[in-house]
């Protein structure tokens, strides 16, 4: 007996891949079982067979087999990699990072160069910009946790460059959270495909590609996550982490929301690539531009959440009133912090970095922002 899930949606259907190692053969059945009741069960009313599947995958990126790449290609390679439906010819899928030749998983990066093939863009793949290490930040939340009712928390991204596809996995206490989709951001607003589903209780599989879309460079909000709540999410704000991140998302690094990846402690080993939020350009440094752009909500008397952050540098607008439920500016971090203002202390503390050679984060120990100079 060899286990297919452990645990999956009740949701009438299952879309099964049978692994490439798995031995063809007669006699076969399915067994489907509760989880809190072992005799609960049913199986196949008959065996069925497991026979060898010969891909010809001569023209790469023909997920369908159709003899042709199209969309509709890309969109398979992507419904695949969501566990939505089984690609038929899911060896014709997995052909970036150096098409054809893929890296041994299917991911939205490769519905991407799928769909770049289709449009003749070269390189098919994008630049490795644009294919790993395309977002250097990514944030989880904030939210609050109404009783019963939905929730949308915010993904955001900073230092973005030529991002283009990303993937990854949601994880939370399926008891306090149940996943209902991923909602596209304001600063992908034009991709082609953004989307999540629950695979398990407590995973979701979440994945978006830009298509003919804009590539994002900058900072903005990538995704919406959708979760009903229940009365005990309201009470303990459950924890929201990434994982298994994928294409642009590779090598990002996850704060927020308790967000820090599974198996590894909150901010431990990611202090040096943690980014300031005056640092919209991603590079370690402040620039005159960036330096301006905190004289701004000095001089407003406040700031706020953007309404769209892909509209703006850095997620956020002038001016005390609008929202405030995204996280804080990192400037805006005096003992009563956040009050949403930048203080001239705050302002001159910010001018120290533009004045050094650059910066990287720090025990708080160290400073009470987080953050340290650095000088050559």
């Amino acid at each position: 007996m060899w286990p297919i899930e452990n645990s999956t949606s009740d949701d009438g259907s299952y879309w099964w891949t049978i692994p490439q190692d798995q031995m063809p053969a007669d006699g076969y059945r399915i067994r489907i079982r509760c989880l809190d009741d072992e005799t609960c069960y049913d199986v196949s009313d008959e065996n069925f067979r497991i026979t060898p599947v010969v891909v010809d995958c001569s023209l790469a990126g023909d997920v369908d087999g159709n003899g042709a790449v199209t969309p509709g290609d890309a969109q398979a390679a992507f419904d695949h990699y969501l566990g939505v439906a089984s690609a038929a010819q899911p060896e014709c899928a997995d052909v970036c990072p150096g098409w054809p030749n893929g890296n041994g998983s299917i991911t939205p990066g490769d519905a991407q160069g799928i769909f770049n093939r289709y449009l003749g863009a070269s390189p098919y793949c994008g630049t490795k910009s644009a294919r790993k290490h395309a977002a250097l930040e990514l944030e989880v939340g904030p939210a609050s946790w109404p009783t019963d009712e939905t929730v949308e928390v915010p993904l955001y991204v900073r230092g973005a460059c030529g991002l283009d596809s990303f993937g990854g996995v949601v994880r939370y206490d399926a008891d306090k959270l149940h996943f209902v989709h991923a909602l596209p951001g304001g600063a992908v607003a034009d991709w082609m495909l953004v989307a999540g589903r629950e695979a398990a209780p407590g995973e979701a599989i979440v994945g978006g590609m830009a298509g003919a879309g804009t590539p994002l460079t900058g900072v903005g909000t990538l995704l919406l996550l959708v979760f009903e709540c229940s009365v005990d999410a309201a009470e303990t704000s459950p924890a929201i982490r990434l994982t298994d991140l994928a294409d642009g998302w590779e090598g990002a690094t996850v704060v927020g929301g308790g967000a820090a990846p599974m198996g590894q402690e909150e901010g431990a080993g990611e202090l040096e690539s943690r980014l300031h939020s005056g640092d919209f350009t991603g590079d370690g440094a402040i620039g005159l531009t960036e330096l301006l752009r905190v004289v701004q909500l000095y001089n407003a008397g406040g700031y706020h959440c953007a309404a769209n952050p892909g509209d703006t540098v850095d997620g956020y607008g002038p001016g005390p009133d609008g929202d405030k439920t995204c996280a804080p500016h990192a400037s805006d971090y005096s003992p009563d912090a956040p009050d949403w203002t930048i203080t001239m202390t705050e302002l001159l503390r910010f001018i120290q970095f533009y004045n050094a050679e650059g910066y990287q984060a720090c025990s708080p120990e160290l400073a009470e922002d987080g953050f340290c100079p650095v000088s050559e």
